[in-house]
């Protein structure tokens, strides 16, 4: 046994396994930082993913929300043609708003454009849900034939909104 020890310290066996042990823990550390920086960018890999996905699912839901207040405007529309309806309409006017009020809360604030339009749509929907309230208690006859004009600003907002639909599916769709 004295021999085999006599043998390691004459050889320096001892220095030359530390040294590789020192080396075979550094490449370790190199090799575990370089999976953990792997799995990082994995991970935000699958957080972009998730997110955009997200955005996807949001714009659809948005262009959904759209495609509605299109209809109800178009439903408006016929209805202030008919006699009869102001009751029906001043609800209608009421939960367009509303839709547009959502859809603009599903909109990237970052789109400007987007937001000004849906609160230009708020704004001009308010006026004409007061003139209608206004028609419902006058009995001026001449008050139906505003309501008509009132028509020209809810096709300029239906426009409006074909526009914001358009680009959502094209957005959702890519």
């Amino acid at each position: 046994m004295d021999g085999l020890i006599d043998f390691v310290v004459k050889h320096r066996l001892g220095d030359i396994a530390s040294v590789a042990g020192f080396l075979l823990s550094v490449i370790g550390f190199i090799f575990t930082i370089s999976i953990s920086l792997r799995a990082k960018r994995a991970a935000e890999k699958a957080r972009d993913a998730a997110e955009e996905a997200l955005n996807g699912f949001a714009k659809f839901d948005a262009a959904a929300e759209v495609s509605l207040a299109v209809s109800t405007i178009s439903e408006i529309k016929r209805m202030q043609r008919q006699s009869g309806s102001l009751p029906l309409l001043l609800e209608r006017y009421s939960s367009l708003r509303v839709t547009l009020i959502r859809i603009r809360g599903t909109i990237p604030s970052s789109d400007t454009s987007k937001h000004t339009t849906l609160q230009r749509a708020v704004v001009t929907l308010r006026g004409c849900e007061e003139l209608v309230e206004d028609a419902s208690r006058s009995q001026d006859p001449t008050a139906a034939q505003r309501l008509v004009r009132i028509n020209r600003s809810l096709n300029r907002l239906m426009d409006d909104l074909q526009a914001i639909l358009t680009e959502l599916r094209r957005q959702a769709g890519r």
